[in-house]
């Protein structure tokens, strides 16, 4: 734990837990509910906050905010823990969820948020996201606005940039914006003391406004580069002008530093947007030119690969910079990100290349192949953990090792395709469990947002899988999106390669403090910023170059520390980390140290050494091997951590909720999963409760299981009669079937094992019962197995019956033969319709059903759907709440982290987690290894807050390994930034004393890779290798390599695997520890190679064996080298580099044993050959090697394969040992070296000399300890008994084991004991034979010593009594022991009102309140209708009275006859004098709507009827309507209007025409629309049919082409085309050999429908009727023709097709006119006539894509005319448009489809053009405007005009132009708004021009030009009136300012210049000041005005000053 004194830094740099708390609860999950009063409606606008009654702002208390209700989570999970998830997705959370909105962020929480510190804004932010989105959008006050701007602010200052990128993008919306650029306009406009009231905010801080907006709109440029460049220039270029307005008008000056800030970003962003075009247009037209310029922001390159990078073979990258500087940080972000982006994307481009080019490559080089891979929906059983994911199933692979397998790895990328691969899904692996892969089943999601439709499940995938592991690379590259010149780390040493040396800045804080800084190490001091000496390196105990680099560690910002092997690197790094911790004051007030790792081994290694100074520590990951460090491990810091801040209890808080949260949602979706598991159950059929779940139908919810079983088998009620079910019910339990309920046990014979009751119980009445209690029991029963039980009994039942026919007064085996058959019966019937479940039965499968198996299979399906729907839905909801959980975890780990000094991770983890790295604040990173590292691994793990970087690593041995060769060597990608520093600096340290390497071993590396490297005095002294006479050798072999089965990139060598692991166990055999002994090779595939052979050995279990790679930083004492490569081209691959080989050979300690082929290494290589010189002159080379024996020292073994380590079987020689033993015996092994004293392993094994006293020899052998004797002898007893006795036993002390008889004492029964056993203490073996208290046997043994009267014995027997309070005698069916309970045996009892009823026999039947119909008489005769426990009374039947109307009406018999009951016509007459309208009990009409002759023409000039309350109207236009006059005008078709005056509109727009056409359409049906231009398509139901199915469409519409196959043929020959073709066979003219039903040979032809009517039987039929003369002929064969049964001759049809020369039509019989659709003979010319009626039909109808594109668009434009205002406030024209948003839907209500044809397209399109136009031309009027009623009565005339009918004629269109042209003049009066000038002035001539106006704009007239420019120019007349009513509302505002000010007449004054001021109090003038508006003197003093000043007159009508009075 942290010492207490730095406990307060650290709560500074978080913000203290007041400020954090404040306003939260429970973890920040405070929800707040606004309560709604009863019946109001909710407002449509939210204002942010309520202004009180006062209007000021004085204070806060003035808001009055709205909360009446607020609670924690914990509180409603108290009250709602009751709560179980249904069917639908409803959970406690969504409930939540579903209250919370805009009005959440009230002034109070704006103001809590402010005081937050920025990553607990960010976190409270991200969980409220959708909140804070409508509070955006929503409307602003100004102090709202403003604190929104400081929230944002202080937003900006957080770490988690993921996350604020996330916030800003929705502050950057263009609503908010919008609202933003509004209120910035109107401050330039404000005066400070009125605007105070309302914006009292920003004038208390103006400055501090400006600053924030500011570094809000910095912070969006910088991450959000493309939508600032879209949004923020318009904002930013009027922000100068405010500004400007603003120290103009308002005598104030904003910081110089916002104006500059506001033009730099402005024009930074215009300068952006002027490249990216000018790049654009480049990239466009000269691409060759593109090499340094990049043609995108590469943060928007999407970091998973697109269609368009795997077609792009040459993808812009560029080189990175190894010894130059970058010229600025988005230059080195963005060659990084494009190289390291580039390495995974090449090799997955060439690997889908190989795939789809190269058909005979066995093996994929960079992917692994899957094909028929599917979708798969996962079972109930898979939920028990949530996976963010879909499943697929891709198959079983036996010949895989998933445990070790690095297929499939979490977070792998797959590429998934149906179409090889001209489309592509790509998606990540977010589950792998070994247990499924093993089943072919993996979890995945998809990239990119796709959701995977129901198609996906219905096509096989291919899928491939990149050998590249994904995540690293996704994480680094997600990482770098979020890096920038404002967080990117230590930008003069990366970036600008500054070679200078800095000490970190935390020291140099101290030193300009204090002078100096000292560290202390070991109590010695350090002087890091100090004039003093540095102690010596002797006295720190460090060789010279160690001191070296240890001391600039200490004292320079950026150290590289470089160490050849064995010089201590790891020592050193740790000697560097205990001194920064033994001086933890000067730096942890910032925040921890990080240590970074590529590996979790070498992660694992440091920090292991780390604890020895430490116990503050966390290690971030999982993946520890290192059980020390298991108590670090963040996961047990997060379960186990005592949590002290307010912080970080909120944090672990908020993180149980989002798990609770998240389990809620994993228990819903394994509920619907079995919901779904249910439904898809084969032969079963569901409760109707699961049904009930998912299936809204209301005739559902209506039933019960017992209905459903009932409705699906058809039982009849007599035989489930509720008696029956009991009895039943009783007979399984008695047969040992468990039921809830307590029902009888039948009563049966005591003779018989069988029921009485199931004798007398009908099969169908057992059957249903076992439905209906199995449905009881479970969701779902399975029928057929029910009824196969039911068989079986009945079977067991017969058996039984035969063996008990004495004792049964009848033969039921007749009876239970004949219900087995029955049984069957059904089971087949059941069996056939259980077949036909939808879900697992295709549609064309299909056979129809009963109507209720039907009904309930639309259940089935409904539910099943419902179920899937809510899945989908579930399982998107569970990765939105896994996402929380993880931002949960992130922010509780980073409150962890931020408690200890230490920080251990990989450099994966750092990228992944570099928002929480960010947030951490590490001053000091070290980075062990740091030359194996990927430039862009090292940089994600720094951040802006590092001030000391140490670097420890050596870039001569393992580099950085890029995936594309080219990308390392070309473009350096395999530079590490250690490498790179290296490369600039030029000056660095490096350890030159190695520690670790025999002198032999280190020459291989030195001079032939370092030129320097000294071997330290203790690598002198390591004593030889034994039992081999080398300590260096290089073992040469020839054996070949062999590729690897399971990876095509790497080898194996199986002789190299055999030998060295033959080696391993000899040198164990020698003495060393098998962990002295490491086993590395170079391949992977080798590994696994090694590993099983190791098997072989069990005392190699734990021999380690790795690769190169893997055992970098690692050494051993003897190391055993297995190259692998050999081969005959003398390709070495990765052991020609440098590096490696470095690494390979400086592992060892004591010796090293390698095996290769020299020849091959040697070969076109510059290394190798030095080494082989250096193995050469120390003769440690050749083909064999040589083993000696340590006892035998002269004996010399030579070994070349595994097989001739058996020269050594013990580790010796192969000379017997013939040691002598201490027992006198030799040792008979072979030479060993192990156990040589013959005290362990080599134990004597011979027979053993000694014997017992007794002589008899000891069976053990000679190393084995002599035991008692076990040879038995007989020996007499004391008892006298001779038994068998051992020998070592004494006879006295031997128990003797006969069986004797003996009596026992106190029962004195005899029993048979063992001798040795006494009487007194032998259990009795009798039964005990007492009768006990209640009447039954004691069941125990004699027990005459315990309880022998039967106090405290419990009876276990039945008992005898009669149950409690029964009254028939019913026996208890509890144990003798147990208490009697009331009787539960249910009956029926009559009740004293005469009822029957089913109670307990135990109840009192008179408590039970009698329900049953009443039979008594009522006074009036009738039966009583009440229940019989009510009062009788009110008679409800329905009788005659006479009403006082006097009509005679039907009610109840209790009611009174009034009129108000009468429903016939009343018989009153109205004012009018005509007869009332209305019913008796309605009050009489009073507007009487007969219709009466007018005595006065219309308006229109005709005389016509109008409802007589109309007659005396004014409102003539009204009347217009109902004139019928005809309208006889010629219409621009040419025919008379039909219509009549009024529905013509006078003849301002008439009706369409009416004339009918009548033409012939193509399809042979007569065209039925009127008057058109051309045919539109035909609307009839399309009669175009084959034998396979019909069209569906409407008639115009192009039919579908059939695709089934033809099928026409004969024994003959059979067409082989599809139905829509030609046939490819000619009709066969072969007669038909079939005989018809009279025995007559058929007259049709063969495989043709034969024709029913006979030449012989029917000639008078057949020939009835000569069409084409050949009928009568001997040989006329006849065609049947199906459509319409008419039997025609063969060779007349033919010629009847083929000579007829109509117009393109459909063929039809010569008789009736039927189309002919089935005719298989003439079936080609039928098809050609069909393609050519298609071909026009497609050229009528159009091109049905662009048709349909074109619908969407109408259906786009309707919602967008339904949302505007102007459409809300006329509801004419807002339902206008929802009706033709269902003529233009492409889908009906029905699910029909719907496609507009051409012509409706077009007349549809006008519609939407003349509809647009009237909603301009009303949105241009003033809102606030009235809208006058004759405008309003010119839009709804406009709107009823207009068709629906999908045509509009020529004769429409002008007319309604006309109309639109007489609504913009109305439109342009209404603006005027001249009401204003009426009501104010007296114009009375000007408002008669206005009366006039208007009458000629509401004539009932045409339209035309002249009455047009007439209006014209008497609306130019008015315009003055404008300028009157300018004057009139200055006017008005003059008296609003006047009256809001509240002064009496004298204190308005005017200034020299003529501006108005006011002066207080009396009036008076106290004192001057100056002119707001011009600067000129005002007021004065002693009461006294100045003279240049004035009276304001005009003001307030005064004629003097207020003062003097």
């Amino acid at each position: 734990m942290r010492r207490s004194n730095d406990h307060d830094n650290w709560r500074s740099r978080n913000g203290s837990s007041e400020e954090k708390s404040n306003g939260d609860t429970e973890g920040g999950f405070q929800r707040h509910f606004h309560s709604r009063l009863k019946g109001t409606k909710p407002t449509p606008q939210y204002e942010v906050y309520n202004r009180s009654s006062n209007h000021g702002y004085p204070n806060r208390s003035a808001y009055n905010i709205q909360e009446t209700n607020s609670f924690t989570r914990s509180r409603y999970h108290r009250q709602h823990s009751s709560y179980k998830p249904s069917g639908n997705i409803f959970t406690w959370d969504t409930r939540i969820g579903a209250t919370c909105n805009a009005e959440y962020f009230n002034f109070t929480h704006l103001e809590q948020l402010d005081k937050m510190t920025s990553d607990r804004v960010i976190a409270t932010l991200m969980k409220q996201r959708t909140e804070f989105e409508q509070f955006l959008n929503s409307t602003f006050t100004p102090d709202a606005l403003v604190m929104t701007v400081r929230v944002l602010k202080n937003l900006c200052k957080g770490n988690f940039t993921e996350n604020m990128t996330g916030i800003l993008s929705r502050a950057c919306s263009e609503t908010f914006l919008k609202s933003l650029e509004t209120y910035l306009m109107s401050l330039p406009f404000e005066n400070e003391s009125a605007a105070k009231k309302s914006n009292n905010i920003y004038w208390e801080d103006r400055n501090g406004f400006w600053k924030n907006l500011i570094e809000i709109f910095q912070t969006m440029v910088d991450l959000l580069p493309s939508k600032a460049r879209d949004e923020l220039p318009g904002i930013l270029d009027k922000m100068n002008i405010i500004i400007t307005s603003i120290e103009n008008n308002q005598d104030y000056v904003i910081d110089k530093n916002v104006k500059t800030a506001a033009l730099d970003m402005s024009n930074k962003l215009q300068s952006q947007l002027q490249i990216f075009e000018m790049k654009s247009a480049i990239h466009a037209k000269r691409p060759e030119e593109l090499e340094e310029s990049p043609p995108e922001d590469f943060r928007s390159l999407s970091i998973i690969p697109t269609k368009k990078d795997l077609l792009d073979s040459h993808p812009f990258i560029r080189i990175n910079k190894v010894k130059e500087a970058y010229s600025s940080v988005e230059h080195y972000l963005d060659v990084q990100f494009r190289l390291l982006r580039e390495d995974f994307i090449g090799p997955l481009r060439d690997g889908i290349d190989e795939y789809l080019n190269d058909f005979n490559q066995r093996r994929n080089k960079n992917l692994r192949i899957y094909k028929k891979v599917r979708f798969v929906i996962p079972n109930s059983d898979d939920f028990g953990v949530i996976r963010d994911g879909v499943e697929i199933f891709f198959g079983i692979k036996n010949n895989i090792n998933w445990r070790d397998s690095k297929r499939l790895i979490f977070g792998g990328l797959l590429c998934l395709s149906n179409d090889n691969f001209n489309t592509i899904l790509f998606a990540t692996i977010s589950h792998r469990d070994e247990k499924y892969l093993e089943k072919g089943i993996l979890t995945i999601k998809p990239c990119g947002g796709t959701e995977i439709t129901s198609e996906f499940y219905d096509s096989d995938f291919v899928m491939l899988e990149p050998k590249l592991y994904f995540e690293p690379y996704f994480v680094v590259l997600n990482a770098m999106l979020h890096m920038n010149e404002r967080n990117f780390p230590m930008r003069n040493y990366l970036v600008d390669a500054d070679t200078s040396t800095f000490r970190p800045r935390y020291i140099n804080s101290t030193y300009l403090t204090f002078g100096e800084t000292i560290f202390s190490y070991k109590g010695i001091e350090l002087p890091v910023a100090s004039n003093r000496t540095w102690p010596s390196a002797q006295e720190l105990n460090l060789d010279e170059m160690q001191y070296k680099a240890f001391k600039s560690a200490l004292t320079q910002e950026l150290v590289l520390i470089q160490g050849p092997p064995g010089t201590g690197k790891t020592f050193l790094a740790l000697q560097i980390i205990r001194t920064i911790l033994e001086n933890r004051e000067y730096w942890l007030k910032h925040g921890p140290v990080m240590v970074v790792c590529l590996t979790n081994h070498a992660l694992d290694q440091i920090l292991d050494g780390i604890l020895k100074y430490t116990d503050s520590i966390v290690r971030v990951g999982s993946r520890s091997s290192n059980p020390r460090l298991e108590q670090c491990s963040i996961k047990n810091k997060r379960s186990n951590s005592f949590i002290f801040s307010d912080s970080a209890r909120n944090a672990q808080s908020n993180m149980h909720f989002a798990k609770r949260k998240l389990q809620y949602n994993i228990q819903e979706i394994k509920e619907t999963c079995n919901v779904i598991e249910n439904l898809t159950q084969e032969n079963s059929i569901v409760s109707v409760y699961e049904l009930q779940k998912y299936c809204r139908e209301s005739a559902l919810y209506e039933l019960n299981n017992q209905d459903l079983l009932k409705r699906l088998f058809g039982f009849s009620a007599e035989y489930i009669t509720v008696e029956q079910l009991l009895k039943h019910r009783a007979t399984l339990r008695h047969k040992n079937f468990e039921w809830k309920s307590n029902l009888v046990e039948p009563v049966t014979r005591k003779n018989s094992t069988y029921s009485t009751h199931e004798l007398d119980m009908p099969w169908q009445t057992q059957l249903f019962s076992k439905l209906f209690f199995s449905l009881g029991l479970c969701e779902f029963v399975i029928p057929l197995e029910c009824i196969d039980e039911l068989i079986h009994e009945n079977y067991a039942q017969m058996h039984l019956c035969t063996n008990e026919m004495s004792i049964l007064p009848f033969n039921p085996t007749t009876e239970l033969e004949y219900d087995i058959t029955e049984l069957r019966k059904l089971r087949s019937k059941l069996q056939q319709q259980l077949a036909q479940h939808p879900l697992l039965t295709t549609e064309k499968n299909r056979r129809p059903q009963h109507p209720n198996w039907e009904e309930y299979w639309r259940w089935i399906t409904i539910s099943y759907e419902n179920a899937m729907s809510t899945l989908a839905e579930l399982k998107k909801r569970s990765g939105y709440l896994l996402q929380e959980l993880k931002n949960a975890k992130e922010y509780f780990d980073l409150e962890i982290l931020q408690e200890h000094e230490v920080i251990g991770i990989t450099t994966t983890a750092a990228a992944r987690l570099h928002t929480s790295i960010r947030a951490l604040h590490a001053p000091i990173v070290l980075v062990e290894e740091a030359a194996e590292i990927l430039e862009a691994h090292v940089v994600c793990s720094l951040t802006k807050s590092c001030q000391h970087l140490i670097l420890v690593g050596d870039h001569k041995q393992l580099r950085p390994k890029a995936a594309v060769h080219k990308l390392g060597t070309k473009y350096n990608l395999n530079i590490s930034l250690f490498e790179r520093m290296i490369n600039i600096h030029g000056d660095y340290t490096q350890l030159t004393n190695q520690h670790r390497m025999r002198p032999e071993i280190a020459a291989l590396i030195c001079p032939s890779i370092y030129d320097t490297l000294y071997n330290h005095e203790s690598v002198c002294a390591y004593p030889p290798i034994e039992g081999v006479s080398k300590n260096l050798f290089f073992l040469h072999h020839e054996h070949k390599e062999v590729s690897s089965d399971h990876n095509d990139d790497t080898w194996t060598n199986p002789h190299e695997a055999k030998f060295l692991v033959a080696f391993a166990r000899h040198l164990i055999l020698q003495g060393y520890d098998v962990s002295e002994i490491t086993i590395v090779c170079t391949y992977a595939g080798q590994l696994f190679v090694l590993i099983k052979e190791r098997e072989r050995y069990s005392i190699l279990r734990n021999l380690r064996i790795t690769t190169i790679d893997n055992y970098q930083g690692e050494e051993n004492k003897i190391i055993l080298l297995s190259l692998v490569r050999n081969n005959e081209e003398g390709n070495v691959g990765f052991l020609s580099e440098e590096n490696r080989v470095c690494v390979a050979l400086s592992r060892a300690r004591a010796g090293l044993y390698i095996m290769g082929n020299m020849h091959n290494l040697t070969t076109n290589n510059h290394i190798w050959p030095k080494i082989k010189n250096v193995l050469e002159n120390d003769n440690a080379i050749g083909d064999c090697l040589e083993l000696q024996c340590q006892i035998h020292p002269d004996e010399l073994l030579s070994v070349q394969s595994s097989m001739d380590f058996q020269k050594s079987p013990e580790g010796g020689c192969l000379r017997k040992c013939d040691t002598k033993l201490s027992c006198g015996h030799t040792c008979l092994s072979v030479c060993h070296v192990l156990d040589r004293k013959h005290v362990a392993e080599h134990k004597c094994h011979q027979p053993c000399r000694k014997a017992c006293p007794k002589g008899h020899p000891c069976p053990f052998t000679c190393s084995q300890t002599c035991k008692d004797c076990l040879v038995f002898e007989d020996r007499e007893l004391k008892c006298g008994h001779t038994v068998p006795v051992p020998c070592w036993v004494d006879s006295g002390s031997f128990l003797c084991p006969v069986m004797v008889n003996g009596t026992l004492p106190d029962c004195n029964h005899t029993v048979v004991k063992p001798c040795h056993k006494s009487v007194k203490d032998y259990p009795c073996s009798y039964p005990c034979d007492v009768r006990v208290p209640c009447g039954h046997s004691c069941e125990l043994n004699c027990h005459v010593n315990d309880d022998p009267d039967h106090l405290t014995y419990m009876c276990q027997k039945e008992c005898t009594k009669t149950n409690l309070n029964c009254t028939m005698n019913h026996v208890c069916k509890k144990q003798c022991s147990e208490k009697c309970i009331l009787c539960d045996i249910k009956m029926k009892k009559e009740r004293s009102c005469g009822h029957y009823f089913d109670c307990l026999c135990s109840e009192d039947v008179e408590g039970i309140v009698c329900n049953k119909p009443c039979k008594r008489d009522m006074d009036c005769g009738h039966k009583c209708q009440l229940k019989c426990s009510e009062i009788c009374g009110k008679c409800q039947v329905i009788v005659e009275k006479t009403s006082t109307c006097g009509h005679n009406i039907k009610l109840k018999c209790c009611e009174e006859a009034t009129s108000s009951k009468c429903s016939n016509e009343c018989k009153l007459k109205l004012a009018c004098g005509h007869p009332c309208k209305a019913k008796c009990k309605d009050p009489c009409t009073t507007a009487c709507k007969l219709m009466v002759r007018r005595s006065e023409l219309g308006l229109c000039g005709h005389n016509f009827s109008v409802p007589c309350y109309l007659q005396g109207t004014r409102n003539l236009l009204e009347l217009l309507k109902y004139c019928k006059e005809p309208c006889m005008t010629e219409l621009a078709c040419g025919h008379i209007c039909k219509g009549n005056c009024g529905y013509c509109k006078q003849g301002r727009i008439h009706t369409p025409c009416g004339e009918i056409c009548g033409n012939i359409l193509v399809c042979g049906h007569k065209c039925e629309v009127p008057c058109r231009q051309e045919c539109p398509p035909c609307k009839k139901v399309c009669e175009v049919k084959c034998r396979h199915n019909r069209c569906n469409k409407k008639c115009g519409e192009p039919c579908t082409p059939c695709k089934e196959k033809c099928g026409w043929g004969c024994s003959h020959s059979k067409c082989t085309k599809s139905c829509s073709e030609l046939c490819d066979r000619e009709p066969c003219n072969e007669e038909c050999p079939k005989l018809l039903k009279c025995g007559h040979p058929c007259v049709g032809f063969c495989g043709e429908p034969c024709p029913p009517l006979c030449r012989i039987c029917n000639k008078e039929e057949l020939i009835d009727e000569f069409f084409f003369g050949n009928e009568d002929e001997p040989n006329a064969r006849f065609i049947l023709l199906e459509d319409c049964g008419h039997c025609i001759e063969s060779e007349g049809l033919l010629k009847w097709v083929s000579e007829r020369s109509d117009p393109i039509q459909m063929k039809t019989c010569p008789r009736c006119k039927t189309f002919i659709s089935k005719c298989m003979r003439i079936m080609n010319q039928i098809k050609t006539d069909v393609a050519d009626v298609q071909a026009i039909k497609k050229k009528i109808f159009g091109d049905q894509t662009c048709l349909l594109n074109q619908q969407q668009l109408f259906v786009k434009e309707i919602k967008r005319m339904q949302e505007n205002r102007i459409s809300q406030s006329f509801p004419d024209l807002n339902n206008f448009l929802k009706i033709l948003h269902t003529k233009v839907f492409p889908m009906t209500k029905k699910k029909r489809r719907q496609v507009l044809d051409v012509r409706a397209t077009e007349a549809t399109k006008i519609t939407l053009n003349i509809l647009q136009h009237v909603i301009e031309k009303l949105e241009n009027i003033d809102p606030t405007i009235t809208i006058y009623p004759w405008l309003n009565d010119q839009v709804v005339m406009l709107v009823q005009s207009l068709s629906i009918r999908g045509q509009i004629s020529n004769q429409e269109i002008n007319d309604i132009e006309k109309e639109l042209q007489r609504l913009h003049y109305m439109a342009e009066i209404c603006k005027m708004n001249l009401q204003i000038v009426f009501q104010h002035n007296d114009t009375v001539e000007h408002e008669i021009d206005f009366i006039n106006l208007v009458e000629k704009l509401t004539s009932v007239h045409k339209f035309t030009e002249e009455r047009e420019l007439d209006i014209k120019n008497q609306i130019h007349l008015l315009t003055p009136l404008l300028d009157m009513k300018k004057v009139i509302l200055m006017d008005n505002e003059r008296k609003m300012i006047v009256k809001a000010m509240g002064y009496k007449q004298g204190h308005w004054f005017k200034c020299p210049n003529g501006h108005i001021y006011t002066i207080g109090d009396c009036g008076g003038a106290m004192e001057e000041s100056n002119c707001n508006e011009c600067g000129a003197a005002i007021g004065g003093g002693s009461h006294r005005l100045r003279s240049d000043n004035s009276l304001a007159t005009d003001m307030d009508g005064a004629t003097r000053p207020a003062w003097p009075l």
